[in-house]
């Protein structure tokens, strides 16, 4: 029989293929609530909680652990930002008893908590009203196989945010991914509301911004061609402006791309919830999406105005860019201008010097020749007198010297 060939995988194949098998929901027995943690903290406190679930689970690849912590089942789920971990409790345990035995295996004070959620499992409709009966404000509806969902989605003095589900005829798988769900809506919702405080803190900050560009762009109409020291000053308050820009920019890009990705996450959990209006009680999810609306096109809108702050100061730039060139442009004109008029005057100047020059070299040359038509004269052998040889040898040694120069200066161009 032939040996089958045994197949080459990328690098990330196990990673790729796993993640669609990730973060499985619990089976949500009889008898038992959830308790639930979302944190962030040191690679080192992460890895110390893993092992406490799988003492194997060392490796910060483990991204998601199932097991046991002090006896009850835990499950550990490494996310972008944060850490979740839920714990299946017996439900005669109240959140304060799972927090005191949990102090004694986890040090609390190491931990950045996001969200603390304890969510309660009913039974029975009796049991149901019970635990809700005594809050004060709460949200909820009907949900698939006669279940119900009421929740505070307001912190108790513990920072909890408390939930009770009736479980109707739900199977505890069923009952595991509805919890599941219900709580990725939570935390979801949580996570997206992170962008809005530093979208409100980031405002004041972007209006004085915005007002010095106004400013800079105004103070740009009013630099006269040629004013270079207040066009350099201009330079300089834009070139200040763009550095604030791009980093108030870069310093809070991903937390609004987050807020925007955990706010799609929300309307996906939303949609799958599918829950059903009971009365009067305003529904979770209408609720939900009612009060994050506004806050994510809060968050859009800042980051949006950041962006139209960083284009408009490149535009600026751009501008100003245009102008000094253009101003230079000018300049080099000026310059080329006066050079032109200065080598016109040196042309006429050096025309000039050449006249005179031809006619001292005239006077020497000819001078010379007078020594040599003296011998003529004294011979006679030409009736001419030598005064009038002399006269005579002006014009051409004149045209000599012309020619000459005119030859020399022929050569040096």
């Amino acid at each position: 029989m032939t040996q089958m060939p045994k197949l080459q995988f990328q690098a990330e194949y196990k990673e790729i293929m796993s993640e669609a098998h990730s973060r499985p929901p619990f089976d949500i027995p009889e008898n038992h609530n959830v308790f639930y943690l979302a944190f962030s903290c040191t690679q080192v406190t992460a890895q110390h909680v893993r092992m406490l679930i799988d003492s194997k689970a060392k490796d910060s690849g483990y991204r998601h652990v199932i097991g046991k912590l002090d006896g009850w089942v835990a499950k550990y789920e490494l996310h972008t930002e944060f850490i979740s971990l839920y714990l299946l409790v017996e439900n005669t345990l109240s959140k304060e008893d799972v927090l005191v035995r949990l102090a004694n295996k986890i040090d609390f004070d190491l931990l950045e908590i996001n969200l603390a959620i304890w969510l309660q499992v009913a039974s029975t409709k009796k049991e149901f009203r019970k635990i809700f009966s005594d809050w004060s404000v709460f949200y909820g509806g009907g949900l698939r196989e006669g279940g119900e969902v009421r929740a505070t989605l307001a912190p108790d003095d513990a920072g909890f945010i408390d939930f009770v589900v009736l479980k109707g005829s739900a199977k505890e798988f069923t009952l595991g991914r509805r919890i599941q769900r219900l709580i990725e809506l939570e935390t979801y919702r949580v996570m997206t509301l992170k962008g809005l405080p530093l979208a409100r803190s980031r405002a004041t900050e972007l209006s004085k911004l915005e007002k010095k560009l106004e400013s800079i762009s105004a103070n740009m109409n009013t630099v006269a061609h040629g004013e270079g020291e207040k066009s350099e000053a201009v330079f300089k308050e834009l070139c200040a402006l763009s550095n604030k820009a791009n980093h108030m920019q870069s310093g809070s890009r991903f937390r609004y791309s987050a807020s925007r990705a955990y706010f799609d996450l929300v309307e996906q959990r939303i949609d799958w919830f599918d829950e059903k209006k009971i009365g009067g009680l305003h529904m979770l999810s209408a609720f939900v999406s009612s009060r994050l609306k506004p806050a994510i096109d809060t968050i859009e809108s800042m980051g949006k105005r950041q962006q139209d702050l960083v284009d408009d100061v490149a535009r600026v730039f751009a501008l100003l860019r245009t102008r000094i060139e253009l101003n230079v442009g000018k300049d080099n004109q000026d310059i080329l201008r006066s050079m032109s008029e200065r080598h016109d005057q040196q042309v006429k100047i050096s025309q000039t010097v050449e006249g005179l020059s031809a006619i001292a070299i005239t006077y020497y040359a000819v001078g010379l020749v007078s020594y040599f038509l003296k011998v003529f004269a004294k011979e006679e052998i030409v009736p001419i007198s030598h005064g009038m040889m002399t006269a005579l040898s002006i014009p051409i040694v004149f045209g000599l010297v012309i020619l000459g120069l005119r030859h020399m200066r022929s050569k040096w161009h």
